[in-house]
């Protein structure tokens, strides 16, 4: 049985910033389209394989990661809720000391 997908609010957010900038600041509603599908796409593998990325210790937890482009999509998993929480999108650039899980 495969795992339920929650997308925090952060991760929206994330996730809207990210289409938002190609569309407007790349100009390119192609693009926008693309990134944001293939990150909605990369992530609904976790549903079958929620293990598949390594792990991402972190202070409030042991989260675990993906990537899609240039970005880091990280996610925790509750085994007895069977639920895979989308917790960031990350740009491989951003700076990690400001990331907040």
């Amino acid at each position: 049985m495969d795992f339920k997908l929650t997308w925090t609010e952060v991760a929206l957010s994330d996730l809207e910033r990210i289409v938002r900038y190609y569309r407007e600041e790349r100009k390119s509603a192609e693009a926008a389209l693309r990134v944001g599908t293939d990150i909605v796409d990369r992530v609904e593998i976790l549903k079958t394989f929620p293990d598949i990325g390594p792990l991402y210790p972190r202070k409030t937890g042991i989260h675990r990661e993906v990537l899609c482009f240039d970005y880091r999509i990280f996610y925790r998993v509750d085994r007895d809720a069977r639920t895979v929480y989308i917790a960031r999108v990350w740009h491989g650039r951003q700076d990690l000391e400001k990331l907040s899980l």
